[in-house]
C-alpha cells in the first residue's frame, strides 16, 4: 500500500514535469502556453496540484516564450507560478519584496499580474518565492478563503 502510493506520487510529479517541460518547447506570446494542451490538463487537475507546482518554481531552464519588454525567455519555474496562479489567483499581498515601490513596465499581450509579479519575483528571487507561497498553500487564513468562495459558488450555482 505505501509503495503504491509512493509511486503514484511520483508518476503524478513525472507527469506534471513531462507536460510543463512541453509547454517550454511552445512558441508565441503568454495566451499559446496558458491556451495549450498541456497547460489546460495541469489546470484541469485543480488545486490538488499546486503543492507539486510549487517544487518547479525554482527550475532555470529556459522556455520559448519571450518577454521582450525585458529582453529574456521565461524559464520552466516561472511557467509554472504562472499556472498556479491560473488554477488558484495567488494574492499580491503574498508577493513582498523590498523593491515594492518599483514601477514596473508591461508587455502588450501579457495579463497585469504577469506584468507586475513575475518581475518582482524574479528580482526577489524564485527559492524566497517557492518558499513563501508554499507557506501560504498550508496556511489556515488561504482554507478559509478557500471555504468561503466554495460556498459562494454553491450558492451562485443554486440560483442559476
Amino acid at each position: 500500500m505505501i509503495f503504491n502510493s509512493f509511486c503514484s506520487y511520483s508518476q503524478t510529479n513525472e507527469k506534471i514535469e513531462h507536460l510543463l517541460d512541453e509547454i517550454l518547447l511552445i512558441d508565441g506570446n503568454y495566451n499559446n502556453i496558458i491556451e495549450s494542451k498541456q497547460a489546460n490538463e495541469l489546470i484541469s487537475y485543480g488545486e490538488k496540484i499546486l503543492p507539486k507546482l510549487t517544487f518547479f518554481f525554482t527550475s532555470l531552464e529556459i522556455s520559448k516564450l519571450s518577454y521582450k519588454c525585458y529582453n529574456y525567455n521565461f524559464t520552466k519555474g516561472e511557467i509554472s507560478i504562472m499556472i498556479a496562479e491560473r488554477i488558484e489567483p495567488i494574492p499580491n499581498f503574498k508577493i513582498k519584496y523590498p523593491v515594492e515601490n518599483y514601477l514596473w513596465a508591461g508587455c502588450k499581450g501579457f495579463p497585469k499580474w504577469v506584468n507586475y509579479n513575475i518581475q518582482k519575483i524574479r528580482v526577489g528571487g524564485l527559492e524566497q518565492f517557492k518558499l513563501i507561497y508554499t507557506k501560504w498553500l498550508n496556511s489556515s487564513k488561504r482554507k478559509r478563503i478557500n471555504r468561503k468562495n466554495k460556498r459562494k459558488l454553491k450558492k451562485m450555482k443554486k440560483h442559476l
